[in-house]
């Protein structure tokens, strides 16, 4: 599988979940401070002090066999803790290649109507031309895997295998390549874990600006890379 770097924005924090026994942050980088998971499952979109809000990511390292889609999703929660995808907004396809010319994508957010969207037909806001989904400031990511078909998000219980497949890294301030990033999330693309080396799409995510009154919300994302991704598996 090809190795793929993504820029996001918008301004979000992490909201924990149950964590397991994942691996630490330098054991899936081989690089960076030793931090555990947070078990974090949905974010926020946050710093909406009307000067420039957002979040930065890139995807840092994509080492696995398979080919996958990314996006994120909008959900309800029930009174007994149910959580229900509602929404969902493909940002990144299987067939996105490395590179901010090869591979950039920017999603928008007009929270005032709960919608997100790519901004597909280059007019400026949305437009009937744009792929659009009912998502609001409160998201989850999933990772589509087309080889097996299989679809594994944020929250644990929307996972059929029962995994946790997503790991998420506080990274600010904590040293190492990943020291100037918020959050680093990294992905496990196997049924029931497999090897669980959460190796498979790593993504880094850092703040940037945003207007507000929060009309649109930008979550830029583009295809770079870092220095430290390594030699994808056969």
């Amino acid at each position: 599988m090809k190795l793929t770097h993504i820029l996001a924005a918008t301004a979000l924090t992490a909201v924990s979940g149950s964590a397991l026994a994942l691996p630490t942050l330098d054991t899936i980088l081989g690089t960076g401070p030793s931090l555990t998971s947070s078990g974090s499952e949905y974010f926020n979109l946050v710093d909406t002090d009307g000067n420039s809000d957002d979040f930065f990511a890139t995807i840092v390292l994509e080492q696995a066999a398979y080919e996958s889609n990314m996006g994120i999703y909008e959900f309800t929660t029930d009174a007994a803790g149910n959580v229900t995808v509602t929404d969902s907004l493909q940002i990144f396809s299987a067939s996105n290649e490395p590179g901010i010319l090869t591979g950039s994508q920017t999603v928008n957010f007009d929270l005032a109507n709960g919608i997100a969207f790519l901004d597909d037909d280059g007019v400026f806001g949305y437009s009937a031309g744009d792929s659009q989904a009912t998502i609001d400031g409160s998201f989850g990511f999933y990772l589509n895997v087309v080889n097996t078909g299989h679809t594994y998000y944020s929250h644990n219980s929307l996972n059929a295998d029962g995994f946790d497949h997503l790991a998420v890294f506080e990274t600010l301030g904590q040293g190492g390549a990943t020291n100037s990033f918020d959050l680093v999330l990294a992905w496990e693309d196997l049924n029931n874990g497999g090897d669980q080396d959460y190796t498979d799409m790593v993504i880094v995510a850092n703040d940037i600006a945003v207007s507000e009154p929060a009309t649109f919300l930008m979550l830029g994302l583009g295809l770079v890379g870092l220095g430290f991704a390594r030699k994808k598996r056969a």
